[in-house]
């Protein structure tokens, strides 16, 4: 009997979303940035691309640019490394 599990394999645009949602929470009021809860995203997305239906999450990619010669984009680059 084949496996009925759906595979869910998650590629996101860094700053796509990030300024989609910087934009979206400016919109909503807030005074400050929100954080994205990137430890909360796969298990949100599997499960509103599952609806109820077995999911196996196979893992996640991050894609973005930065600037190497930037210090901001040095601690950007640390925090997309490790966190």
């Amino acid at each position: 009997m084949a496996d009925k599990t759906t595979r869910v394999r998650i590629f996101v645009d860094f700053w796509n979303l990030q300024i989609q949602w910087n934009e979206l929470h400016e919109k909503l009021g807030a005074k400050e940035r929100v954080a994205i809860p990137w430890k909360d995203v796969p298990q949100v997305l599997c499960a509103e691309v599952g609806k109820g239906q077995p999911i196996k999450f196979t893992g996640a990619s991050v894609y973005a640019s930065i600037n190497p010669n930037s210090p901001k984009d040095k601690g950007l680059n640390n925090y997309l490394h490790h966190v």
